[in-house]
C-alpha cells in the first residue's frame, strides 16, 4: 500500500526532474538572446533599381545621400559614424540620408545597425541596383541635389569634411 504513493511520488519528481533540464538546455544563453533580439528587427525592405529611384525621387526638394555600404567592409565601418553624425546636424527636411546594405546576412546586418546606431533608413539593395547604379566597390556614396539630379558618385571613403562641405553646398542653393 506504501509503494503505490511512493511510485507516484518518485514519478512525480522524476517528471520534476525532467522538465528543470528541459528547461535549462533550452534556455539560451546572453549572446543567443542578443542575436535573437537582432534577428526580431532583421527584417530589411530589399531594393532594387525602381525602388532606390522611388527612394530618389520620394524625397525630392532635399539633398539626398545614398550610401552603399557592407557591415563587414572596413572602410564602411570607418564612413557609417561619419553619416550619423551629419545626419544629426543636417534637418531631415533639408537633407536625406538612406543606407544601403549588400549583406547577405540580414542578422549581420541587424547587429551592424545596431552597434553603429545608424539614425537613417537601412535596406538591403538587390543585386538588379548594384549593377545599374555601378557598385564595384564599397563604400560607395551618391549625392542627388533638390531637383532629383546626381550631382556626385564616389566609390571608397568619403571624409566627414568632404561630405559636409557638399551637403551643406547642396542645401543652401535653390
Amino acid at each position: 500500500m506504501i509503494i503505490k504513493p511512493l511510485r507516484t511520488a518518485l514519478f512525480g519528481a522524476a517528471l520534476l526532474v525532467a522538465a528543470a533540464a528541459a528547461a535549462w538546455t533550452t534556455a539560451p544563453t546572453r549572446a543567443q538572446a542578443r542575436v535573437a533580439q537582432a534577428s526580431q528587427h532583421s527584417q530589411f525592405e530589399t531594393l532594387d533599381h525602381m525602388g532606390v529611384l522611388r527612394t530618389i525621387t520620394g524625397d525630392r526638394g532635399k539633398v539626398v545621400v545614398i550610401n552603399f555600404f557592407a557591415s563587414w567592409c572596413g572602410p564602411c565601418n570607418e564612413e557609417v559614424p561619419v553619416l550619423v553624425r551629419l545626419r544629426k546636424e543636417f534637418d531631415e527636411n533639408e537633407v536625406a540620408i538612406h543606407g544601403l546594405s549588400i549583406d547577405e546576412d540580414s542578422t549581420a546586418l541587424s547587429l551592424f545597425v545596431k552597434r553603429m546606431d545608424m539614425n537613417y533608413p537601412v535596406a538591403l539593395a538587390s543585386e538588379t541596383a548594384q549593377q545599374v547604379f555601378h557598385v564595384n566597390s564599397i563604400p560607395m556614396t551618391l549625392i542627388y541635389d533638390k531637383k532629383g539630379a546626381l550631382i556626385t558618385a564616389r566609390q571608397g571613403l568619403l571624409s566627414y569634411e568632404s561630405l559636409q562641405y557638399a551637403l551643406q553646398t547642396l542645401s543652401e542653393a535653390n
